[in-house]
């Protein structure tokens, strides 16, 4: 069996040990800041100020600050920014571009991700078009992940329902106002006084009032099924008094009748045709050039 236990004054402790230790409760995460932009001035991108860990390790970057970008190629690629650690001469933490492979359908370079050489941390990726000549905000895509969400995962920060206490035992819904809510186009809406209308097309279909009675409005065209394809004319009929008719019939004919016999025809195209006069309608028979001076009802002007 090896034992061995750290840190002590006296005692050598490498940086992978202290590494060991303290990336159980400072993972690889973002503090705050150090977020990654593009803004079109070029080909560069734009790290903010910040701070995180590395593995147990801290960073902190005092002022923002600008990460230049390799040109675009004929295809495009990804490259990734990283909080990069770094053991042996090196032995710090820095932010450096990962430059991926150029591709038609490009992916995010690899990490190198080891326990005592070199452990890369994703801040954003950087989506370079083919011939880029600069970085757009669209371009650039978050991944940092926060310290406190990096904790909880760490730790399996999780707690059983069963062991929340105090919690209440049931969740009525408390009290909440929608003046209308949209359902695919249309608007369901509450209005003053409690009266709930649905409108479809900008007209009212129907409404509830509060004592729950319905009311119904206008059903726009579209939504009416089994209408009839054709409306043909049906027979109407007027009746002036004293015996005298006017009827619209199937087709679009318009008959004056008198006294039970048709006394003339309109057809749809505006001709006339004459029928017959009651002889009690006949009051006088005039056989002339020019219309009567005084007409009387009956009288039968022939020419």
């Amino acid at each position: 069996m090896t034992e061995r236990s750290y840190p002590f004054v006296d005692g050598a402790t490498t940086d992978a040990e202290f590494s060991a230790m303290f990336r159980q409760i400072f993972p690889a995460s973002v503090i705050d800041g150090l977020a990654v932009s593009g803004d079109s001035s070029g080909l560069n991108v734009k790290l903010a100020a910040g701070s995180g860990y590395v593995r147990g390790h801290y960073y902190k970057n005092t002022a923002d600050d600008s990460l230049t970008i390799d040109a675009g190629g004929s295809d495009p690629r990804i490259d990734t920014v990283v909080l990069r650690l770094e053991y042996g001469t090196a032995n710090s933490v820095t932010v450096q571009v990962k430059k991926g492979t150029a591709a038609a359908s490009p992916s995010q370079p690899a990490l190198t991700q080891t326990d005592t050489g070199v452990f890369e941390f994703p801040l954003a990726d950087v989506n370079v078009k083919a011939n880029a000549v600069t970085i757009a905000a669209a371009d650039v895509t978050d991944r940092r992940v926060m310290y406190a969400d990096a904790l909880k995962t760490a730790l399996d920060f999780t707690i059983a329902w069963s062991k929340i206490t105090g919690k209440p035992s049931t969740f009525p819904p408390s009290e909440h106002t929608h003046s209308q809510v949209e359902l695919g186009g249309n608007i369901l809406r509450v209005t003053a006084g409690g009266y709930c209308d649905l409108v479809v097309d900008g007209s009212t279909v129907w409404t509830v009032a509060p004592d729950g009675s319905l009311s119904v409005g206008s059903v726009p065209w579209g939504m009416l099924t089994g209408k009839p394809s054709t409306f043909p004319a049906v027979v109407d009929r007027m009746d002036v008094g004293g015996g005298t008719s006017v009827v619209l019939t199937a087709g679009g004919y318009l008959d004056h009748s008198v006294s039970g016999s048709k006394v003339w025809t309109v057809g749809p195209s505006g001709d006339l045709q004459r029928g017959s006069v009651p002889n009690a309608r006949l009051s006088g028979i005039s056989v002339q050039s020019s219309a009567p001076s005084s007409p009387s009802p009956g009288d039968l002007w022939v020419w």
